[in-house]
């Protein structure tokens, strides 16, 4: 469950005004690794761990090479996001056009994968998966879908209890809420997805999931 602490809010630089992204690609400011979503100081021994959240602080509107587009209904500067942990481009001590080193992380999305030959971008709402204005609600954002999954199965169809590692959910769920550019589900729809394409769980709330509208398989009648 992401809780996002007040303290973790930070202010956008003025100089990032100074900053052109291009179409389709967004800056983050991650939240401090030292303290927990809730704001509380954890254990140094856990601090190895990437934070996924943090605030935009610079964005390019428009279309990206694969198409997609970037819009201000999609984000806005100041937005808090959660992102993929392992996704982003990241730069330690950046630099802004004042001069000044920024202390906190600072992740690019958008940009294409670093292997070798030809480039291939990754969209920027595949690792920003929802946003939230100051005070409002989380909700998906781009191609994402928020999903009720249910809670896992703890035991066969026969009774026998499964152990944790092996206890499932189904591939159905209710759609909670949809990002600016899903086409055809709406929530409130009861829908089968692949279990593989579900991005994030638990996010938000328990029994929760971020999965992108092309993983959705189709909707279930009543």
């Amino acid at each position: 469950m992401i809780r996002l602490g007040s303290n973790l809010v930070y202010g956008v630089p003025e100089s990032a005004e100074k900053l052109k992204m291009l179409p389709g690609k967004v800056m983050v400011r991650m939240a401090d690794r030292e303290t927990e979503r809730s704001g509380i100081l954890i254990p140094d021994k856990s601090k190895e761990g990437k934070s996924d959240t943090g605030i935009v602080v610079s964005i390019g509107y428009g279309t990206e090479m694969d198409g997609l587009d970037l819009t201000e209904g999609d984000l806005k500067v100041g937005d808090q996001v959660i992102v993929h942990p392992a996704d982003g481009k990241r730069i330690e001590g950046f630099e802004w056009p004042c001069g000044r080193v920024e202390e906190n992380e600072i992740r690019m999305y958008g940009v294409s994968s670093p292997s070798i030959g030809e480039a291939k971008v990754f969209p920027w709402d595949e690792s920003i998966v929802m946003a939230r204005e100051s005070g409002e609600d989380w909700r998906p954002r781009g191609r994402n879908v928020f999903l009720d999954i249910g809670k896992r199965r703890e035991t066969t169809e026969s009774g026998l209890l499964l152990p944790e590692t092996v206890a499932d959910r189904d591939d159905s769920g209710v759609v909670l809420s949809v990002g600016g550019q899903v086409r055809h589900v709406k929530p409130g729809m009861r829908v089968k997805f692949q279990r593989r394409a579900l991005q994030a769980i638990d996010v938000i709330e328990p029994n929760t999931a971020i999965i992108q509208e092309i993983g959705i398989l189709c909707a279930l009648e009543d």
